[in-house]
């Protein structure tokens, strides 16, 4: 949802800033998505 509402915020100093504050804090919840995968295919292998 955050990936598709950056579009909406107006070009300035400030909001560069916020941009890429969001930016990271979408590839860190990507990132934890991954692993959280990850940890739920290793529970499923071992039921």
């Amino acid at each position: 949802v955050w990936e598709n509402n950056i579009g909406f915020f107006a070009k300035s100093k400030n909001s560069d800033a916020l941009i890429r504050d969001f930016q990271h804090k979408i590839e860190n919840g990507k990132r934890n998505i991954e692993l959280l995968n990850k940890k739920l295919d290793m529970i499923e292998d071992m039921l």
